[in-house]
């Protein structure tokens, strides 16, 4: 069975992003990204998805909410992942490489 963690910066990151979508987001809208979690977590347990990777370095990342928001993770062995973070994909991009580093 296949565990995955969320580190702090990434349930932080997480919490920002809904609290920005509820005053920006239907809830329908709202919905269909906590689904897209649920199927990126999924598609890790069924191993069916190559994800690309991030710079040339062991992180991997997918798009959610409609490629708004991009989730960064690793695997740390066979069955064991840590999402790192919840990008919001209209912030600056330097910001983004600080906080994967």
């Amino acid at each position: 069975m296949i565990e995955v963690h969320f580190t702090k910066i990434a349930l932080d990151s997480l919490d920002e992003i809904n609290t920005f979508l509820k005053y920006k987001w239907r809830q329908k809208q709202i919905d269909n990204f906590r689904n897209d979690i649920e199927t990126f977590i999924q598609s890790l347990e069924l191993g069916i998805i190559n994800y690309p990777q991030y710079k040339n370095s062991k992180i991997q990342f997918a798009l959610l909410g409609n490629k708004q928001v991009t989730i960064y993770f690793v695997k740390i062995s066979e069955n064991n992942y840590d999402v790192l973070l919840f990008w919001d994909n209209k912030k600056n991009p330097q910001q983004l490489k600080k906080l994967l580093k």
